[in-house]
């Protein structure tokens, strides 16, 4: 009995020499127009990106535009008001903020928690505890 690949081959054998001769024409197209440096593919490659490049590049000055501050305009009441202060204010406020720091971090006598009640704890006892067995 013939099995499918069999009959397969045999139906089709008269097209091997009809697809012999189209590789043959193909690979000899490719080697004519192949580039023997390969510049040809790379130039290729190139192009083919330079709308993904401009679509990419469109976008990074967008986010530059959008994304920074204006140069001439402060940024609001606190900024104008930091800008006149003199340096000695800020060591000052740096000094209060590490003065807070201290007493979280190490609290004093008087701000110590208060002392927990220790009650006593007895179980409860009922009735009819005496009677479940």
């Amino acid at each position: 009995m013939k099995t499918p690949r069999d009959i397969l081959l045999a139906r089709h054998a008269g097209a091997a020499p009809e697809l012999d001769a189209i590789r043959e024409r193909l690979v000899a197209g490719m080697a004519r127009d192949s580039d023997p440096r390969g510049v040809g593919s790379f130039v290729e490659f190139l192009i083919s990106l330079r709308w993904h490049v401009a679509a990419m590049s469109a976008l990074w000055l967008l986010a530059a535009a959008l994304g920074g501050e204006p140069a001439g305009v402060p940024d609001g009441p606190v900024a104008s008001s930091a800008a006149t202060l003199p340096p000695s204010a800020y060591i000052f406020a740096l000094r209060e903020y590490e003065l807070e720091f201290e007493e979280v971090d190490n609290p004093g006598p008087d701000t110590a928690p208060p002392p927990v009640p220790h009650a006593s704890i007895r179980p409860r006892h009922h009735e009819d505890c005496e009677n479940i067995v």
